[in-house]
Parts: C-alpha cells; sequence; structure tokens
C-alpha cells in the first residue's frame, strides 16, 4: 500500500487521484479519515481545488457522509468545506449533496 503524502506541498494531481481511489477502495475509516484529511489539506490551495474537482474528488468526498462513521464525516465536510472556496465546486458540490439526498430518501 502507498504512503499518504504527509504534506499537501508534495501532492501532485497524480497522488489527489490515488487519494480518490483509496477512498473509493476502502471501508477503513481510519485510512478514510487520513485521505480526507491529506485531501482537506490539499484544497487550501486553489490549483489543488480545481484537479480534485475534475477527477472526481467532489462526489466521492461527499459520498463520505453517506453511511460512514461521524469522525470520516466530520474530515469530509472539512475536505468540501476547504473545496467550496473555489465557485465551480460551489455548483458542483450544492448538486451532489442535494443527489445524495435524493437517493436517501
Amino acid at each position: 500500500m502507498e504512503e499518504i503524502p504527509p504534506s499537501p506541498h508534495s501532492v501532485d494531481a497524480d497522488a489527489l487521484q490515488k487519494l480518490i481511489h483509496l477512498l473509493k477502495a476502502t471501508d477503513d475509516p481510519l485510512i478514510q479519515e487520513q485521505a480526507l484529511i491529506t485531501l482537506s489539506n490539499s484544497a487550501a490551495f486553489s490549483v489543488n481545488q480545481d484537479i480534485i474537482r475534475n477527477l472526481g474528488g467532489l462526489s466521492v468526498i461527499g459520498g463520505m457522509l453517506l453511511d460512514c462513521a461521524p469522525a470520516v464525516k466530520e474530515k469530509a465536510l472539512n475536505a468540501l468545506n476547504n473545496l467550496s472556496m473555489n465557485i465551480k465546486n460551489q455548483e458542483e458540490i450544492q448538486v451532489s449533496l442535494l443527489e445524495g439526498k435524493n437517493r436517501s430518501n
């Protein structure tokens, strides 16, 4: 298993893609939390906000709000909060959350 990058400065598009894939592939809440923390920290940089959106990360992170441990939900909300500093991401997050709400009803 690959290591999660220690610093958001060292995270490139390939590493972000691996983190998003890791979120989809694991049910381990500790791994999910660590991946979400790294994505959240990475999302503090505007260039990474676009990359995460373009890699489909918004819907994956939003999906963590459903059926996950409270600590994972908290980390997902933190990541979405950082990602929402980008106007395009705001629109996509709204759509993603509405779709998730409709699926849970």
